[in-house]
């Protein structure tokens, strides 16, 4: 397994890969449609191709490509507890998810206004760095709005609105998720889906 080095995220990573090499493969693909291939799980992850040694072969772990701890512990979790299922073209703010709204103010500041306030002043910026990262346009919502599959089937949408400054009119932004998230992940495991996507938008800016 590679490691990132200097990360406090290490020993959780320990604790899922351990967890992980304890299940079997095909269990996993029935639960969560992932692909396997050549002793791997295969799964496209914003819009990337990820392979994850099968457990039994997890000496290598993530192969393909060099991932944040962040990143590995979310799709371990979802690899061990997540199931996929069909959405029904319906989005979901964060705090309509189970156990989400005791932590709906922590969202909203972590990661509705951090996103927000890193895009809103130039909006058509960010529609060019989403276009980069192979998130699809939407239209009729806000001034900008894209839909960025975390996982196939699996899509966060991001709004944003500009605002007016001689109108007084603050910009805002909302993060939604596709309804099937509340098979698929924890609220807890949803704020970080907000940090890594908007950290991956900042690093693409």
């Amino acid at each position: 397994m590679t490691l990132i080095p200097n990360n406090k995220e290490l020993r959780p990573l320990n604790h899922y890969a351990t967890r992980y090499r304890q299940l079997n493969a095909e269990e996993i693909r029935a639960r969560t449609r992932v692909g396997i291939g050549d002793g791997e799980l295969i799964l496209r992850f914003l819009c990337q191709t990820v392979r994850i040694s099968a457990p039994t072969a997890a000496e290598r772990f993530f192969t393909v490509p060099e991932l944040p701890n962040t990143e590995q512990i979310l799709l371990l979790r979802y690899l061990l507890e997540g199931r996929y299922s069909e959405p029904t073209g319906g989005f979901l703010a964060f705090r309509e998810f189970p156990k989400a709204a005791v932590y709906n103010t922590t969202f909203q500041g972590r990661c509705v206004k951090r996103f927000t306030y890193a895009f809103a002043d130039n909006i058509g910026k960010w529609s060019e760095l989403m276009t980069r990262l192979g998130a699809d346009a939407i239209f009729g919502f806000g001034d900008a709005a894209f839909d960025w599959a975390l996982l196939p089937g699996l899509t966060v949408r991001f709004i944003l609105w500009e605002g007016d400054l001689d109108d007084a009119i603050a910009p805002a932004g909302r993060i939604l998720f596709s309804d099937n998230f509340v098979t698929a992940f924890s609220a807890e495991d949803l704020a970080v889906i907000g940090d890594i996507t908007i950290s991956r938008m900042k690093a693409a800016g």
